[in-house]
């Protein structure tokens, strides 16, 4: 096998890893029991709504436009909320899946085979 077969496999590899382990970051619907009252609540109905814009949560909410783009900042930052045009939650996969330390060695094997 070429090294440069070897390292395009790895790259795919790392990247998956790396993606895993964004996931396990993200929401899981355990962690909205975690959240203060306010921001279970804006999360809940951004569920509800699927996507929403911040000017529509502060009507459904009776809130002010701008405390609720500040909860939202919020949101976004810990991962929970992906801004595209509107916010959608970001939920995580439900269960991690763990990779053993040893595959790198055991890939690493199976390449040089």
């Amino acid at each position: 096998m070429s090294a440069k077969k070897k390292n395009n496999i790895f790259s795919i590899l790392q990247e998956e890893i790396a993606s895993r382990e964004n996931e396990e970051k993200m929401l899981s619907p355990a962690s909205l029991l975690t959240l203060p009252d306010d921001l279970r609540e804006l999360m809940l109905r951004i569920i509800r709504l699927d996507q929403v814009s911040p000017l529509q949560l502060a009507r459904e909410l009776k809130q002010e436009k701008a405390e609720i783009e500040k909860m939202l900042f919020q949101l976004v930052k810990k991962g929970y909320l992906r801004k595209e045009k509107e916010y959608r939650l970001a939920f995580g996969r439900r269960r991690a899946t763990r990779l053993p330390q040893s595959i790198w060695k055991s890939l690493e094997k199976k390449v040089q085979e």
